[in-house]
C-alpha cells in the first residue's frame, strides 16, 4: 500500500490533519521514521480509504518525486516536502492549543460569574469580594441603621459623614450592593434594599 505524509493521509481518510496528528500521538496510527503513515495501517483503525482522494494524493506524491529526481540526494530537495508538512503540523497543533487555552479562560470566568452571583443571593458579607478581603462587617452595621431611617437614599458624603466615618465608604457600600444589602436610588446614592429594611432581615 501506499505511503503518504500526515496532510495527504489526512485528506484520503477525509478528516482535518489535525485530528490524525491527535490518532497518531494515541498510537492507532503509526508514522516512519521519514514522517510517513502507511494506508494499511489507515485501514486497520478502522479509516476508509477515499479512492478518488488516494488516487490524487498519489498522483501529487508521484509528481513530487519527479520533480525531485533530477537533484535527487540535494538536502533542500530531500527536505522540503516534509519541512512544510511539519510546519503545518505545528502550526495546527499551535492554533489547537490555543482554542483550549482560551476555552479554558472562558470556562473559569463563567465559572467565577455564577460563584458570585452566588455569595451575593446567599447574602454572605461582601458579595463576591468575599473570595478576597470583605470590609470589616462592624461598620456595615452602622451604615444599615442609618440608610433604614432614609428610604429615598443618602448620598456617599453625607453617609460618612453622620456615622463619623474617618474613610472613605465607596468601596464599601459597593460591597454592600454587590451583598444585596443596599440598593442604587441612583449613582452615587444608596438605600437598604426592601428585605432588609427591618432590623431582623
Amino acid at each position: 500500500m501506499s505511503k503518504l505524509t500526515v496532510s495527504s493521509a489526512a485528506r484520503v481518510i477525509g478528516i482535518s490533519r489535525s485530528t490524525l496528528r491527535g490518532v497518531i500521538k494515541r498510537g492507532s496510527v503509526s508514522v516512519n521514521p521519514d514522517g510517513l503513515v502507511d494506508t494499511t495501517d489507515l485501514e486497520q483503525a478502522g479509516y476508509t480509504l477515499q479512492p478518488e482522494a488516494l488516487a490524487r494524493e498519489q498522483a501529487r506524491q508521484a509528481r513530487g518525486t519527479a520533480q525531485a529526481s533530477p537533484t535527487a540526494g540535494t538536502p533542500q530537495t530531500d527536505i522540503l516536502p516534509q519541512a512544510l508538512d511539519l510546519f503545518g503540523q505545528l502550526r495546527d497543533e499551535i492554533r489547537g492549543e490555543l482554542d483550549a487555552a482560551h476555552a479554558r479562560q472562558m470556562r473559569l470566568l463563567r465559572l467565577l460569574e455564577r460563584l458570585s452571583r452566588y455569595i451575593a443571593r446567599a447574602g454572605l458579607p461582601g458579595g463576591a469580594a468575599a473570595l478576597s478581603a470583605p470590609p470589616p462587617p462592624q461598620i456595615r452595621q452602622p451604615i444599615m441603621s442609618l440608610l433604614r431611617k432614609y428610604p429615598n437614599g443618602l448620598e456617599l458624603k453625607e453617609i460618612a459623614i453622620k456615622i463619623n466615618s474617618p474613610k472613605p465608604l465607596r468601596n464599601v457600600l459597593q460591597g454592600m450592593y454587590r451583598a444585596g444589602l443596599v440598593v442604587r436610588v441612583k449613582t452615587g446614592v444608596y438605600t437598604v434594599a426592601p428585605e432588609h429594611r427591618s432590623p431582623e432581615a
